[in-house]
């Protein structure tokens, strides 16, 4: 059970990165 919290909480913070990332493309651009 514990793995997969670990696992949710990588995939939102690499859904979080994934999403920022071009807003942060966009303001430097």
């Amino acid at each position: 059970m514990r793995e997969l919290g670990v696992s949710v909480s990588l995939f939102m913070i690499a859904t979080l990165l994934f999403f920022r990332i071009p807003e942060r493309l966009h303001t430097l651009l």
